[in-house]
This record gives C-alpha cells, structure tokens and sequence, in this order.
C-alpha cells in the first residue's frame, strides 16, 4: 500500500474519488451551502451526481437575424503588416490572455459550483488518497 496523497478535484475522473458522507443526511458531495450560505443546503441530492440534461430552450437570436444589428467587418487596418500578411502579424504589444472558464453543462452540479473559478484561482476542492482509496475530501475558496 502505498501512502497519502492529495489531489485536486480538477477534472470529473478525481471528482468521482470525493467519499460519501458519514452522515446520510448530509452529503458534501451534493452540498451548496458553501457557495450561497443564504439559500445552500446541506442536503445529500443524489440527483446531483450526474450530469443534468443540457437545457432545450429557445434558440438564442442570431446577429444575422436582426436588422439592427451592425455589420461584421473584416480586421482592423494593422500599420506593423506588410501588405501581404495583413492577418499574420503577431503583435508582441497585445496582452494574450486566456481565461478557463468552468465546465457547466454535461456535468454534475457540484463539480459545476466547484469548478467554476478554476482559470482564475485554481481548483475549490482536494481529495486525500490513501493508496488509491479516497479518505477526505476538503473544499475552500479565495
């Protein structure tokens, strides 16, 4: 056997390793009340273990569709191109800057409320493996 280790909960593979609760009544691995202490709950919601069905609402307007709307052009004028690589210009002046955003849809509700800050914090949750056996679980936040 060998010994403790800690893993984030960085993916829906070590989200699956969170142990149940000792209580029945209380399961971490459904609970919200860490991210809303107003209106969370505490409550084991088996429902929450797996993925929700993507919403089928109405289709959001196209840009296309409204007369309105501005219309689309092509790329600004860069004065540093030259005239035949007018889109292949790398600009070492331009920020890059390429925010993860968290996973929401196909996915359990808890590993969404855990995983949605993690391109700017990092992960909200760990997990202690004992060998390749889950024995705690602990969440935090910024």
């Amino acid at each position: 056997m060998s010994g403790l280790r800690i893993v984030d909960v960085a993916d829906l593979e070590t989200f699956r390793l969170l142990p149940p609760c000792a209580d029945p009544g209380f399961d971490h691995r459904s609970c919200d009340y860490w991210e809303d202490a107003e209106r969370g709950s505490r409550a084991a919601r088996a429902s929450w273990f797996e993925a929700a069905p993507a919403p089928t609402g109405p289709r959001r307007p196209d840009l296309a569709d409204n007369p309105f709307a501005p219309v689309a052009r092509g790329p600004a004028l860069n004065p540093f191109a030259a005239d035949n690589d007018a889109d292949d210009v790398d600009n070492p002046f331009v920020p890059r800057r390429v925010v993860e955003r968290g996973a929401t849809v196909g996915v359990p509700r808890k590993y969404a409320l855990l995983d949605r800050g993690r391109g700017i914090f990092g992960t909200y949750a760990k997990v202690a493996l004992l060998g390749e056996e889950p024995v705690a679980y602990a969440q935090f936040g910024p």
